[in-house]
């Protein structure tokens, strides 16, 4: 199915959700048991080979080629049942993070108590805290389509470092509020098996080449997917405004809708500014200057001009909700809560210091040592590379370019180009390109980099001149144009780039 017609199903959906809403959830769970048609179907056809096997045994005076085909119908029948029972009994990986106890933060766990004697919510069974930006639950079965299952709360260091405890505790109620509420059995049921559903294709998928069996499930899943996806896709999203409603009903919509602001703005500064700030140390010392977690509140304090912008929040508002994303955007949901969109302002006192009380410290030094365990190798070897890379640099900028040969020239354009002198490199780059052999399509790979990072949509030509000139950096190309200007001006933008000047790229991707 192709985007247009998924989203055109979407559309579909949602008017009838809004039409009927009862007779459609009643839809989206017959849905997704059919998901399931290939298993039932699988087994049925085990027992027929069962029943079929006991009949001729009884049947002795069959002749010897329907022994054979008795035999062969049995030696076909195991491997569907492996796969079959595979299937029914796949598991989802539990999420990751640093599992907390009710000793090692009890106002938390006091307060996660409240919010589940009001919302009527199922128990949560763990709470995890890891390095993301975000709060999310996760309902995972115990035993594939079998079983029980459990609830995972994660919450993110970096969120509760920013956030307000009145902001976080919305948030956490939000979550806790897609498995509560009216429906909230059915509606997690479906949630579930939507997770278990994108498992089990991706899964089956990639062992499609194994054998026949695993190829017939496969193509099936696939042909079912886009239906199954988009009918728990239109359920998942009117969940998300009804856990939503919940949410600022317990804990006030002002609340809620300040969270949803700070964690959008703050999100990406913190990927955009922060790490890369912290990363850029590197060029310069052999171990940071500070660790990030333990310098994340006292930045988001002092940074608050920098990620609290009114320009970025309107840039924000003009997002539209996304039909592979079940959370509606945000101007959306400020809608839904009758709440104008404001710029927050910083934390006085942080959610992490009030819901995690001395684990908060504890937390955030097990995550700086982790982090540093995870980079001081790579760090240390950037290090040393931009170390030698100056030493380098100076060696070549003390020659006339007419002294340097091919090599030399395109090494200094790329040192100068790492070192933060674009406009030097792009001189050095006019003038490779001018030497005996040329133009070279590296270079203009190069020159294009350069020109795309300075937001320059001329980079895009040096891309196409590049694969021109060295076909081999075609694909390369093609995706450093790509993910430009859908960064710069939307998908729909990049793939009518893609098709136009790599259409074979382009097709690929389909």
């Amino acid at each position: 199915m192709f985007d247009t017609d998924y989203e055109d199903l979407v559309h579909r959906l949602e008017s009838d959700a809004r039409r009927n809403p009862g007779s459609f959830k009643l839809k989206v769970l017959l849905v997704s048991m059919s998901a399931y048609l290939l298993l039932g179907l699988s087994l049925l056809l085990i027992v027929a080979i069962g029943w079929f096997a006991v009949w001729m045994i009884e049947n002795q005076h069959m002749i010897i080629r329907m022994v054979e085909l008795l035999l062969l119908l049995v030696a076909a029948s195991i491997p569907v049942l492996f796969i079959t029972v595979r299937m029914a009994l796949i598991r989802l990986d539990a999420p990751k993070g640093i599992e907390i106890t009710r000793k090692e933060a009890p106002r938390l766990f006091k307060l996660l108590d409240k919010l589940r004697s009001k919302l009527k919510a199922p128990h949560i069974h763990r709470v995890v805290i890891d390095n993301s930006m975000s709060a999310t639950v996760f309902q995972l079965p115990r035993l594939g389509l079998f079983g029980g299952h459990s609830n995972h709360l994660v919450l993110g260091l970096p969120l509760l470092l920013a956030c307000t405890p009145k902001e976080m505790l919305a948030l956490i109620a939000h979550e806790y509020g897609l498995l509560a509420g009216k429906h909230g059995s059915a509606d997690a049921w479906v949630y579930r098996q939507r997770l278990m559903f994108n498992a089990l294709q991706e899964r089956v998928d990639g062992n499609r080449e194994d054998n026949f069996i695993n190829g017939l499930m496969a193509n099936w899943l696939n042909r079912i997917a886009p239906y199954f996806n988009a009918h728990t896709f239109v359920l998942a999203r009117q969940n998300e405004y009804e856990a939503d409603a919940a949410a600022a009903h317990l804990i006030g919509a002002q609340h809620l809708a300040n969270g949803l602001t700070r964690a959008a703005l703050m999100s990406p500064w913190l990927e955009d500014t922060f790490w890369p700030k912290l990363y850029a140390q590197a060029d310069d010392r052999a171990t940071p200057a500070f660790m990030p977690h333990a310098a994340m509140k006292k930045a988001f304090t002092m940074s608050r001009e920098q990620w609290a912008l009114q320009a970025r929040l309107d840039e924000l508002l003009l997002q539209n909700s996304d039909l592979h994303d079940t959370h509606p955007c945000l101007r959306d949901r400020l809608r839904a809560l009758g709440q104008p969109a404001r710029l927050p302002e910083a934390a006085p006192r942080t959610a992490a210091e009030d819901l995690l009380g001395e684990l908060c410290t504890r937390l955030i030094n097990k995550y700086d040592l982790k982090w540093w365990e995870d980079e001081r190798a790579n760090w240390q070897k950037h290090h040393h590379t931009r170390r030698t890379g100056k030493t380098r640099l100076a060696e070549l900028t003390q020659q006339p370019l007419d002294n340097l040969d091919v090599m030399a020239l395109h090494e200094l354009a790329q040192l100068e180009a790492e070192h933060g002198h674009s406009s030097r490199a792009k001189a050095v780059l006019a003038h490779l390109q001018q030497c005996a052999g040329g133009p070279f399509g590296k270079a203009s790979l190069l020159h294009g980099r350069i020109l795309l990072a300075e937001k320059n949509g001329n980079g895009l030509d040096k891309l196409q001149e590049a694969a021109y000139l060295m076909p081999e950096l075609s694909e390369q190309c093609a995706q450093l144009g790509f993910d430009y200007l859908a960064r710069t001006e939307g998908d729909l933008a990049a793939e009518s780039w893609l098709k136009r000047v790599f259409p074979r790229m382009a097709l690929a991707r389909q």
